[in-house]
């Protein structure tokens, strides 16, 4: 997405965004905006639809349009704030070095860079989803909210620190506009060699599209070779070789979780989102299965629609679970 928020973003070599005329071109390409209210079409009869500037996922053709259907969008027009809170979190994660170096390393892996056989279609690029979560710093409150005895939907402040995971990701029409900025401008620097992996980072329901070079210093440690601006703190331990896509995530998570004064600003305390997500996973995780619908209990919250309920607990799984959420506790940090 382009960076429409932050006038003051300082650009990171390698690293690309959208820019605001390509995000304008895009949008301007999207359908036509009827009116949520009362459906009017834009540009009929002279009516202008607007995008409402909360959410920019619905328009209104007039202020009497917007007010009357406020009391029922007023819930969903959060879309806005949560992608300013992800571009945030986006941004300080890979503005970090250290950080930025081994999401590179992961990228190699993940994607399969270093095979003599990769050889992309002339047409296309690769891309990767990475998942941005808040897990909690302390174990105890990690199976606490696991298990069910941290109400994920309390008030209880539970501290916490980003931790990122990765899939595939099919590309879509924005994320192919911004690799042709990104690609020009690489080669316009110099960088024509270098690869460019295009990142959907997303957080809650909401995704933004980074353009990331591959470069030579990343391969070379992913081949086995550390480079010196990369060092690993001492606290940590060395990653073993060969690589694995896990352990440089894992790598990452530890990294950040060694900061304890926050000057990454990748550390805060769990919202409600956080800990419904780690709920309903250990749910899935632990019983196979995911979470009931009940209409009583409907999550709503500051950062975001959950888009879905919270199961009640049952006494009698829970006797069952500490060896689950053990070895859960291991799996989750891998997602």
């Amino acid at each position: 997405m382009a960076n429409l928020f932050d006038t003051e973003y300082t650009p990171i070599e390698g690293v690309h965004i959208l820019s605001d005329s390509s995000y304008r071109k895009h949008v301007r390409k999207l359908p036509v905006l009827t009116c949520e209210t009362c459906k009017k079409r834009n540009g009929e009869k002279g009516v202008e639809v607007k995008r409402c500037q909360g959410c920019w996922s619905v328009g209104f053709c007039s202020k009497e349009c917007q007010r009357s259907l406020w009391p029922i969008h007023k819930e969903n027009c959060r879309t806005l704030q949560s992608v300013l809170d992800l571009e945030e979190l986006a941004r300080h994660f890979y503005s970090e070095p250290f950080l930025l170096h081994y999401l590179r390393v992961a990228l190699i892996l993940k994607l399969g860079l270093l095979s003599p056989s990769y050889l992309p279609p002339a047409d296309r690029f690769p891309s990767i989803i990475v998942h941005l979560h808040m897990h909690p710093t302390s174990q105890e409150h990690e199976m606490g909210i696991y298990s069910g005895k941290i109400d994920a939907l309390g008030k209880e402040k539970i501290p916490g620190h980003l931790t990122v995971g990765i899939s595939n990701e099919p590309e879509h029409a924005m994320m192919v506009r911004s690799f042709k900025e990104a690609r020009k401008e690489a080669d316009a620097h110099g960088r024509s060699t270098n690869p460019i992996v295009m990142v959907d980072f997303g957080y809650n329901r909401e995704l933004i599209n980074v353009g990331i070079e591959i470069t030579p210093d990343a391969f070379d440690t992913a081949r086995g070779n550390p480079p010196p601006h990369a060092v690993i703190p001492a606290p940590l331990p060395p990653l073993s070789f060969p690589l694995d896509v896990h352990a440089v995530l894992g790598l990452a998570g530890k990294y950040i979780k060694l900061d304890q004064d926050d000057k990454l600003k990748l550390c805060r305390d769990l919202r409600t989102i956080d800990k419904v997500f780690m709920y309903r996973k250990a749910q899935y995780l632990v019983h196979g299965k995911g979470p009931s619908f009940d209409a009583e209990s409907t999550v709503k919250q500051e950062s975001g629609d959950l888009g879905g309920m919270l199961e009640p607990r049952n006494p009698e799984e829970e006797k069952r679970q500490p060896k689950a959420l053990q070895t859960l506790s291991r799996q989750f940090r891998h997602l």
